[in-house]
Protein backbone atom coordinates (compact mmCIF):
# COMPACT_ATOMS: atom_id res chain seq x y z
CA UNK A 1 0.00 0.00 0.00
CA UNK A 2 1.32 3.29 -0.87
CA UNK A 3 1.37 6.42 1.82
CA UNK A 4 1.60 8.98 -1.02
CA UNK A 5 -0.10 9.53 -4.83
CA UNK A 6 3.87 10.64 -6.76
CA UNK A 7 1.34 13.27 -7.99
CA UNK A 8 2.66 16.22 -6.19
CA UNK A 9 0.98 18.46 -3.53
CA UNK A 10 -1.25 20.94 -5.74
CA UNK A 11 -3.99 21.29 -2.64
CA UNK A 12 -5.88 18.56 -4.01
CA UNK A 13 -6.95 14.77 -3.79
CA UNK A 14 -8.72 12.33 -5.06
CA UNK A 15 -11.80 10.33 -3.51
CA UNK A 16 -12.36 6.45 -3.99
CA UNK A 17 -14.69 7.33 -6.78
CA UNK A 18 -12.16 9.39 -8.49
CA UNK A 19 -13.36 12.11 -7.89
CA UNK A 20 -10.95 15.50 -6.99
CA UNK A 21 -11.23 17.47 -4.03
CA UNK A 22 -9.39 20.51 -2.09
CA UNK A 23 -7.80 19.01 0.63
CA UNK A 24 -9.75 21.20 2.90
CA UNK A 25 -13.03 20.17 1.20
CA UNK A 26 -15.64 19.06 4.27
CA UNK A 27 -15.83 15.48 3.03
CA UNK A 28 -11.99 14.89 4.14
CA UNK A 29 -12.58 16.85 7.35
CA UNK A 30 -15.72 14.29 7.90
CA UNK A 31 -13.33 11.14 6.58
CA UNK A 32 -10.40 12.21 8.71
CA UNK A 33 -12.38 12.54 12.05
CA UNK A 34 -13.80 9.07 11.61
CA UNK A 35 -10.52 7.68 10.82
CA UNK A 36 -9.74 9.40 14.18
CA UNK A 37 -11.77 7.64 16.15
CA UNK A 38 -10.83 4.55 14.11
CA UNK A 39 -7.69 5.00 15.47
CA UNK A 40 -8.59 5.43 19.02
CA UNK A 41 -10.64 2.85 19.14
CA UNK A 42 -7.82 0.64 18.23
CA UNK A 43 -5.81 2.18 20.95
CA UNK A 44 -8.52 1.88 23.75
CA UNK A 45 -8.09 -1.87 22.58
CA UNK A 46 -4.85 -2.18 23.08
CA UNK A 47 -5.13 -0.71 26.47
CA UNK A 48 -7.80 -3.36 27.75
CA UNK A 49 -7.27 -7.10 28.46
CA UNK A 50 -10.75 -7.87 28.56
CA UNK A 51 -11.86 -10.13 25.64
CA UNK A 52 -15.58 -9.23 25.85
CA UNK A 53 -14.78 -5.62 24.92
CA UNK A 54 -11.58 -6.71 22.56
CA UNK A 55 -14.87 -8.34 20.42
CA UNK A 56 -16.64 -5.47 20.85
CA UNK A 57 -14.11 -2.81 19.19
CA UNK A 58 -13.62 -5.01 15.72
CA UNK A 59 -16.96 -4.39 14.47
CA UNK A 60 -17.04 -1.13 15.18
CA UNK A 61 -14.34 -0.24 13.61
CA UNK A 62 -15.43 -2.28 10.50
CA UNK A 63 -18.55 -0.21 10.49
CA UNK A 64 -16.63 2.89 10.78
CA UNK A 65 -14.25 1.70 7.54
CA UNK A 66 -17.50 0.94 6.09
CA UNK A 67 -18.66 4.56 6.15
CA UNK A 68 -15.86 6.26 5.14
CA UNK A 69 -15.56 4.41 2.40
CA UNK A 70 -18.82 4.94 1.23
CA UNK A 71 -18.81 9.26 1.87
CA UNK A 72 -15.35 8.48 -0.28
CA UNK A 73 -17.53 7.06 -3.04
CA UNK A 74 -16.76 3.17 -3.00
CA UNK A 75 -19.79 0.97 -3.29
CA UNK A 76 -19.08 -0.91 0.19
CA UNK A 77 -21.21 -3.96 -0.09
CA UNK A 78 -21.87 -7.15 -2.11
CA UNK A 79 -25.11 -6.16 -4.46
CA UNK A 80 -24.78 -2.13 -3.92
CA UNK A 81 -27.09 -1.71 -0.65
CA UNK A 82 -25.04 0.38 1.69
CA UNK A 83 -27.84 -0.14 4.58
CA UNK A 84 -26.52 -0.56 8.04
CA UNK A 85 -29.72 -2.52 9.81
CA UNK A 86 -27.93 -4.98 11.03
CA UNK A 87 -24.81 -3.03 12.36
CA UNK A 88 -26.81 -0.85 14.31
CA UNK A 89 -29.00 -2.97 15.76
CA UNK A 90 -25.71 -4.77 17.18
CA UNK A 91 -24.24 -1.90 18.20
CA UNK A 92 -27.81 -0.58 20.06
CA UNK A 93 -27.70 -4.17 21.79
CA UNK A 94 -24.37 -3.49 22.63
CA UNK A 95 -24.87 0.03 24.03
CA UNK A 96 -28.46 -1.34 26.34
CA UNK A 97 -26.38 -4.38 27.24
CA UNK A 98 -23.58 -1.72 29.10
CA UNK A 99 -25.13 1.16 30.01
CA UNK A 100 -26.90 -1.61 32.37
CA UNK A 101 -23.76 -2.42 33.43
CA UNK A 102 -22.54 1.30 34.71
CA UNK A 103 -24.23 3.66 36.90
CA UNK A 104 -24.52 6.92 35.20
CA UNK A 105 -22.63 9.82 36.24
CA UNK A 106 -24.39 11.93 39.18
CA UNK A 107 -21.51 14.71 38.44
CA UNK A 108 -19.26 16.11 35.74
CA UNK A 109 -16.72 13.95 35.92
CA UNK A 110 -12.86 14.04 34.51
CA UNK A 111 -10.93 11.15 32.46
CA UNK A 112 -7.97 10.10 33.28
CA UNK A 113 -8.60 7.85 36.44
CA UNK A 114 -7.29 4.72 33.86
CA UNK A 115 -5.34 5.40 30.59
CA UNK A 116 -7.93 2.76 29.17
CA UNK A 117 -10.78 4.92 30.77
CA UNK A 118 -9.28 8.27 29.02
CA UNK A 119 -8.65 6.07 25.52
CA UNK A 120 -12.40 5.60 26.00
CA UNK A 121 -13.24 9.30 26.57
CA UNK A 122 -11.78 10.13 23.75
CA UNK A 123 -13.54 7.85 21.45
CA UNK A 124 -16.70 9.16 23.13
CA UNK A 125 -15.47 12.60 22.16
CA UNK A 126 -14.70 12.25 18.64
CA UNK A 127 -17.69 9.82 18.50
CA UNK A 128 -19.46 13.26 19.22
CA UNK A 129 -17.66 15.21 16.56
CA UNK A 130 -18.36 12.83 13.59
CA UNK A 131 -22.40 13.42 14.69
CA UNK A 132 -21.94 16.87 14.43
Amino acid sequence: MRYYSRKGDNGETSLYSGQMVQKDDPILEFIGTIDSLNSQIGFANSLTNQLELKKLFIPIQAINSKIMGMIAGADCSENGDLEFGDEIQKLEKMIQIYSQKVNPPQDFSFSGTTSFGAAIDICRVLTRKVER
